[in-house]
């Protein structure tokens, strides 16, 4: 996904240097990305998919400990190629690197995790959530080496960077999410630290000939909350984001006559051998 960002914003730079029509990415896409998203960190939280509107019942699986990512970031999103020839259907974005994931105990259990108890700082502090960092900036290395007092990762500190990504994917602009103006001579990591790095997720700000759907920018917002006690968990917000999709009218995928919702090839780096059926093995001599 870091890619797809990437190619649309060295495009979007091009077009604006040419005078040519800025591509934009679209917004059945986001919410195809949004929600297959948010239901893997629901997954990681109550142990089964919750996507389906068949769905009513937002109940975890019983005995299902539930586990944290810790490093929700776009590189940490791949787009997989479905598997039929020629398909128009989004790709899959998968969630990958669990390398920081960790089972979500509460504090004081014996089975905590290490860095959960120590409040030790782990992930990538460009998508910290805003109750992960120090107001107004880490003052000295024990500061830099600790979440505050408090806190640690959560599965809405986890929301909360999902939130980050999409904002970053409908603003075309890695980063997007943090206010850059603000930065002022500070290290990135130092800088990244700091509450007041952090802006408001808002994408109606974001300049497009087709403005986004006041449900997908209230949708991030409710996700992106600064306040993690009126954010909701990664269930919550399934249940909530499937009542604004279904509002929207936005399926998961371009319908017929809608093409120009489709990705550009040069988006991605598309390749061709996740959709080649299988190769007969008879037709290779024996010897």
């Amino acid at each position: 996904m870091d890619d797809l960002i990437k190619n649309y914003a060295k495009h979007r730079n091009d077009a604006a240097k040419s005078y040519s029509e800025i591509p934009e990415i679209p917004e059945r896409f986001i919410w195809h990305a949004f929600a297959g998203l948010c239901d893997g960190l629901a997954y990681l939280m109550g142990g089964r998919s919750y996507a389906s509107n068949d769905v009513t019942d937002y109940e975890p699986e019983p005995g299902w400990t539930p586990v944290l990512h810790r490093d929700m970031k776009t590189e940490n999103v791949l787009l997989r190629s479905r598997s039929t020839v020629g398909t128009k259907r989004y790709f899959y974005c998968i969630l990958s690197d669990f390398g920081l994931a960790c089972d979500d105990y509460p504090s004081g259990h014996p089975k905590e995790d290490g860095w959960q108890k120590s409040r030790g700082k782990v992930g990538t502090c460009s998508y910290f959530a805003p109750e992960l960092c120090w107001d107004p900036y880490p003052n000295d290395d024990s500061e830099r080496r600790c979440f505050p007092p408090g806190q640690k990762h959560t599965a809405k500190s986890d929301l909360w960077a999902l939130a980050a990504m999409m904002h970053n994917l409908a603003a075309c602009e890695q980063n997007s999410h943090l206010d850059l103006q603000a930065r002022r001579g500070m290290t990135m990591q130092t800088f990244c630290e700091g509450v007041q790095s952090h802006k408001q997720l808002d994408i109606s700000t974001v300049r497009r000939k087709t403005p986004f759907t006041g449900a997908l920018t209230d949708s991030i917002k409710v996700a992106g909350r600064f306040d993690p006690k009126k954010r909701l968990h990664p269930i919550a917000m399934m249940e909530f984001l499937k009542k604004q999709i279904v509002k929207t009218k936005f399926t998961s995928h371009p319908p017929k006559g809608h093409d120009h919702e489709a990705l550009p090839d040069w988006a991605t780096n598309v390749h061709d051998y996740h959709s080649r059926p299988a190769i007969d093995p008879r037709q290779f001599p024996q010897g």
